[in-house]
């Protein structure tokens, strides 16, 4: 589905179901350099358990419009306009990796939008790679095929 959000198209995956308001809403947030993809799955069978599912492409990613956020508090108050958008008074979050960063900072700035908080892919620390920091900072188009190979135990 496509919604708008501040005036840009936002794509989310709804797992090939209708949504029904009725239902509670459950939010997939991507990694870095990632988009809703990587959720085909998980929101595939979030929606056929009785729920409305949101995998969202985060701006920049993916098929929706505008520059992507430079912060993760940018991105958590996108996320707060999302909702707003798409006529949601609360959702359970999930996210991976950069996702759980901003799914930490949606759940402490906007905890009346929040029924669950799930982390995934999360450590005290996230280092990103040099050479994918490198690839942002050329805008390099390569950098999420970077990811793919570093995730299966690969070396740069």
């Amino acid at each position: 589905m496509d919604i708008q959000v501040n005036g840009k198209r936002v794509h989310a995956a709804t797992g090939s179901r209708l949504i029904n308001k009725e239902e509670p809403a459950v939010i997939l947030l991507h990694g870095a350099g990632m988009d809703r993809t990587i959720w085909q799955l998980q929101t595939r069978n979030i929606a056929y358990m009785g729920r409305q599912a949101y995998a969202l492409d985060l701006p920049g990613h993916g098929r929706s419009e505008g520059a992507p956020l430079i912060t993760i508090s940018e991105i958590s108050e996108w996320v707060s306009d999302f909702m707003d958008a798409a006529e949601l008074a609360s959702a359970s979050v999930i996210g991976h990796s950069m996702g759980a960063l901003v799914a930490i900072e949606f759940a402490g700035n906007h905890p009346k939008k929040l029924d669950k908080l799930c982390l995934m892919g999360i450590a005290e620390a996230m280092p990103v790679h040099p050479d994918l920091l490198d690839a942002a900072k050329r805008n390099d188009p390569l950098a999420p095929e970077l990811i793919v190979f570093w995730s299966v135990g690969g070396e740069a």
